[in-house]
């Protein structure tokens, strides 16, 4: 995917708009650090799959904003702890983390080289309390507990809940980020769907299904 200043400006109007659609506040210095994040994005997408290669004109509407409308919603305490699983290009814990910085955030992927763009990332935009693992879920381990745990586009759910009791503290949720047709079968585990709102018509209809601790230990 070839750097365009173009495709990134284009996604920058694509996010003010929906700032603006949907009540979100910001400030230039918020949009030079999606600026910047995007750009890495694009960069890096020639050496490391981070996403398909049709999504380069659609980053914001099909990947970036649901992280930014959840980290809105208030699922996560002030001054709490976030592990996303799977991070990958950084969906959707990048932008939960810039819009609340005062989330601390462990990015966790097993390929090094999607870490390795993760610290690029908390570099260049000067993110502090963001920090990026090199490990797989099932065999990372912490001297604390979470306030929440992320999940998007990873797969092994069952896994995930099974071991999510293990990571979260006693009031933790557990937040899987889902495309309304593939919903279902945690609906049915009990998880709680929050809609995420008609974000484009370009992005498939998203929602996060919850998991309190009690839920996502059960079973």
């Amino acid at each position: 995917m070839k750097h365009s200043r173009y495709l990134v400006e284009r996604q920058i109007v694509a996010l003010k708009k929906l700032f603006e659609k949907f009540s979100i506040p910001y400030d230039e210095t918020l949009l030079s650090q999606f600026r910047e994040y995007i750009s890495l994005i694009i960069d890096w997408s020639d050496r490391v799959s981070l996403v398909s290669s049709g999504d380069g004109g659609y980053l914001v509407d099909r990947h970036i904003f649901e992280g930014v409308l959840a980290a809105r919603k208030a699922l996560i305490p002030f001054w709490g702890r976030l592990l996303d699983i799977g991070s990958g290009a950084g969906f959707p814990v990048v932008p939960i983390k810039l819009i609340r910085p005062d989330i601390r955030c462990f990015a966790l992927d097993s390929n090094r080289k999607k870490v390795l763009f993760l610290k690029k990332v908390a570099q260049t935009l000067g993110l502090l309390g963001f920090e990026p693992l090199w490990t797989r879920f099932e065999l990372v381990s912490f001297p604390f507990r979470f306030d929440a745990i992320t999940v998007r586009a990873v797969g092994n759910d069952e896994a995930i809940l099974r071991r999510a009791g293990e990571l979260l503290l006693p009031t933790g949720k557990l937040l899987f980020f889902k495309a309304d047709k593939t919903k279902t079968p945690l609906i049915e585990r009990g998880g709680v769907e929050i809609p995420l709102g008609d974000i484009s018509a370009s992005a498939t209809k998203r929602v996060i299904v919850v998991f309190g601790i009690r839920e996502a230990g059960s079973g």
